[in-house]
Order: C-alpha cells, then sequence, then structure tokens
C-alpha cells in the first residue's frame, strides 16, 4: 500500500500521463534522490531506467565512490535498470558539476523520454534568490517548472523537511554531499547560514519570502496573460500594437520590451537597454525606425515591428 506521500506523487504522475513514457530518475545518492528513487519503487512502474553521474576520482572521491555504491546496490537488489557515467577530467565549479550531468543526460534525452529529478521547493527559493543576487529579472525566476514536457519534479511543491520525514520513515540510506557544508558556494551560503538566521531573526520569514517571489510571478504571469491580445509572434518578429504599447505606464512598457527580448532568447540586454529602446520609441513620431541588440525597431502608423537578424 502506497502511504500519503507516495500517493500525491502518483497523482501527479498519472496527471501527466507519464506511467505511459519511459522515466530516466536522475540519482546522486542524496536523500533528495533518493527519496526519489524509493517513491517511483513504489509505484511499481515498469518503464523506469536510473541514472548517475559520478564527478570523477578527484576531490571527494571517498563520497562519489560511495555515492555511486549506494545507487548501484539499490539497483542491483530492486532490478532497475541502471547507467553510469565518470568524468575524465576533474571539474571545478557548481557549473562545471552542472553541465557535465546534463551532457550525459542528453543521451538519453528523445521525444518519448522524460527525465525525472528530485528538485523540492526550498532549492526553487534557494535558485530564484541567487538569480536575484545576479540581478536577473522576473523572468529568469520562473526557473523550475512541475512539468515542461521533458523534465518531470515531482517534489517541486514539497519541502525538503517533509522529504526528509518520509525517507526516516522508510528507514532509508542516503549520502550526504560534504560539499554542501562548504560556505565558499554562494548557494550553500543562502541555505546554510543566511536563510537560518532569517527565521532566527523572523520566525516564519523564510516561508513569508518563498510565499512573496510566488505572488510576484503570479501577477507577472497574470500581466503577460491578459495582455497576450496585443502581442502577436512570427519567427523572427514580434509585433505590438502601437496605441496599446503607448496607453501602458512606463514601468509596464519595460515589461513587455523585456518580454519580447527574451522571446528571441540569444539576445542579452540590461535595463539601460530597456530604457533606451523606450525612449527611441517616440510616441509623437509617425514613423521611425532604428537598431539596437541587433534588432531592427520599426514604429508605424498601427505597430511596433521588432524584427531578429540573427
Amino acid at each position: 500500500m502506497w502511504n500519503d506521500f507516495e500517493h500525491r506523487i502518483w497523482k501527479k504522475v498519472k496527471s501527466y500521463e507519464l506511467n505511459q513514457k519511459k522515466l530516466f530518475i536522475t540519482v546522486s545518492g542524496g536523500l533528495d534522490s533518493m527519496a526519489l528513487l524509493n517513491v517511483f519503487l513504489n509505484l511499481k512502474l515498469t518503464n523506469i531506467q536510473v541514472l548517475h553521474f559520478h564527478h570523477g576520482d578527484f576531490e571527494n572521491m571517498e563520497y562519489r565512490n560511495q555515492s555511486l555504491e549506494l545507487v548501484q546496490n539499490y539497483c542491483r537488489d530492486n532490478n532497475m535498470p541502471f547507467e553510469f557515467q565518470k568524468a575524465n577530467e576533474p571539474l571545478h565549479s557548481e557549473s562545471d558539476f552542472r553541465q557535465a550531468r546534463t551532457d550525459f543526460f542528453k543521451l538519453f534525452k528523445s521525444k518519448e523520454a522524460v527525465m525525472v529529478t528530485g528538485h523540492h521547493l526550498d532549492d526553487v527559493l534557494e535558485t530564484r534568490l541567487i538569480k536575484m543576487i545576479r540581478g536577473s529579472g522576473v523572468e529568469s525566476l520562473k526557473a523550475f517548472t512541475e512539468f515542461n514536457g521533458e523534465t518531470f519534479r515531482p517534489f517541486l511543491d514539497i519541502p525538503k523537511k517533509e522529504i526528509l520525514k518520509y525517507a526516516i520513515e522508510k528507514k532509508m540510506t542516503w549520502v550526504e554531499d560534504p560539499s554542501n557544508l562548504q560556505p565558499d558556494y554562494l548557494r550553500n551560503w543562502i541555505r546554510n547560514q543566511w536563510l537560518p538566521a532569517l527565521n532566527q531573526k523572523h520566525v516564519g520569514g523564510v516561508e513569508n519570502l518563498a510565499k512573496s517571489l510566488d505572488r510576484i510571478l503570479e501577477s507577472e504571469n497574470h500581466f503577460h496573460t491578459e495582455n497576450r491580445a496585443e502581442i502577436s509572434y512570427h519567427g523572427n518578429e514580434v509585433h505590438i500594437h502601437r496605441l496599446w504599447f503607448f496607453s501602458l505606464s512606463t514601468k509596464d512598457q519595460l515589461k513587455i520590451l523585456s518580454l519580447v527580448l527574451r522571446y528571441f532568447k540569444k539576445i542579452e540586454f540590461s535595463q539601460g537597454h530597456l530604457e533606451e529602446i523606450n525612449k527611441r520609441l517616440d510616441k509623437n513620431q509617425k514613423e521611425h525606425t532604428f537598431e539596437i541588440l541587433g534588432v531592427n525597431w520599426v514604429l508605424n502608423a498601427q505597430q511596433i515591428v521588432i524584427a531578429f537578424k540573427g
């Protein structure tokens, strides 16, 4: 029989019809991914394969070998298909680790397959805070979705403390990554020092912060959905209704320009770029053409036409 935790995950699997897909479960050997693996084992799905990436015989080698052995033995004992890859060269940063894992997981990517990860609610808050510290805009805060057609994150609305409770109840074994305690990594400092200090200073502060960010994103999504009819996308062109655009506040005009530029994906821009573009889109001119960021901006009687040349 499934417990409540497992039943919640099954309802998500069923709602996305993922029981009909090939599922690659990415497992590091840590708490979150081992709990994920245990849940999917208990759901008795037959379309599962486990993937593990070993970060190489370099720093933290003992931990990495323990993780591989744990996951490998778990899969063997439970008759679960298992694949792993080991890095041949030293990896020096979080970015290096992430890219190496991503490259390995891409080997199994297909239209019929879905990657399953153990990202949880705490991960979302930490990632959003990191992006804010680095100066990212609102769009980049929408980093995680539960299912985007390629990756399934069933724990995304579940705090880590619930995952820990499940793991203890199931008497599970996992391996703690010693690098998670090193404060020189920004994520670790946020997780182990800043957020606990916030909660100590203001009880419930971390939860309130997470909820506030959710409300900001909900408001942003509502704004974009509400005004979608005024913006149309045509391959390398975007058309914006002129009268509607100039009826918006300056703040909302900048939001729209940011949204449009992110549609082109390859363009990197700053707040200064947005303000310069908005300045040149002079509503008092009947027609006007200019170029910024490798993009042609054409103002005519009815529309603003943005044409990406890349």
